[in-house]
Formats: structure tokens, C-alpha cells, sequence
């Protein structure tokens, strides 16, 4: 999974996912919002790795939890 957790994963299928770009825009847009201190400390983690990654990488997770 690219070096996400399962709860980075998890957060990550919650967001739009049709680009890295645009699930870094989504992320940064829902993080203010988010009420629970373990949700954004999740959000800023997979950002940061969302970030690290490059759109080939982004493009070869399956958005599918099984």
C-alpha cells in the first residue's frame, strides 16, 4: 500500500482520488474541518505521504478496502 497505514489508507479512500493533486486538495480542504484530534493527526500523515509520492506511485493504489 505504498507505505500507508491502514487507517492512512482508510482516510484516503474517503477523499477524492481521481489525481494525487486533487486528493492533496481535498485533504488540506477537509483537514480544518475535522473535529476528532486522531482524524487530523491521520489527515496530516497521509498528506505527508501523499506528497512524498510521485503521480505514478499515487496512480498504483487500488481504492478498494477489503
Amino acid at each position: 500500500m505504498n507505505g500507508l497505514t491502514y487507517e492512512e489508507y482508510s482516510f484516503l479512500c474517503c477523499s477524492i482520488n481521481t489525481s494525487r493533486l486533487e486528493c492533496i486538495a481535498d485533504i488540506k480542504n477537509k483537514s480544518p474541518h475535522l473535529e476528532d484530534d486522531e482524524m487530523k493527526k491521520i489527515a496530516l500523515q497521509t498528506l505527508g505521504k501523499i506528497k512524498g509520492m510521485t503521480d505514478m506511485e499515487f496512480a498504483s493504489i487500488v481504492f478498494c478496502l477489503e
